[in-house]
């Protein structure tokens, strides 16, 4: 509500941060409170894109797949997708996911998310994108293993795949 109060200008950003901070806090809280998770669990590995500052939806999908069973490896909020490949490479994880709530330059992000998606398609992986700036037109241009518009569909997604 926060971010679409200061999209409308409603409120000012100085009112929207704090705002966000404490939500980030209590996500935080939360995750202290969940119970491990085993070594042998399956990788996901995930975050934003380079430009995307968003890094809420991030910490609900860690927790929502911590939640799962599954070791979460975020790289955070406004990572570069090359960076993520070299991730591929290392950490092999079985599900890659990709939330993407602002786009600086969708031809560019389309470009560097074809050899993402070609790196994870070779290790095996599975890749979830989600995000408001993912637009039906954006979407048609890429591939994927799964699109969700929440955690629920993530939720019965992955539940499919430990």
């Amino acid at each position: 509500r926060l971010g679409h109060q200061w999209e409308s200008d409603q409120i000012d950003i100085f009112h929207e941060h704090p705002g966000t901070l404490m939500c980030y806090s209590a996500l935080q809280s939360l995750r202290a409170r969940l119970r491990p998770v085993s070594e042998t669990a399956p990788i996901a590995l995930g975050g934003g894109p380079e430009g995307d500052p968003y890094c809420l939806s991030n910490e609900l999908i860690e927790l929502t797949l911590h939640n799962e069973g599954w070791r979460v490896h975020k790289l955070g909020a406004n990572t570069p997708l090359a960076s993520f490949s070299k991730a591929i490479e290392e950490l092999k994880p079985r599900l890659i996911w990709l939330s993407v709530s602002h786009l600086v330059n969708s031809e560019q992000f389309l470009d560097e998310y074809d050899k993402l998606y070609s790196n994870a398609e070779k290790a095996g992986a599975v890749v979830v994108i989600g995000g408001q700036a993912l637009s039906s037109e954006i979407r048609s241009q890429m591939m994927y293993t799964f699109f969700g518009d929440g955690l629920r569909q993530l939720t019965a997604f992955v539940q499919h795949q430990v």
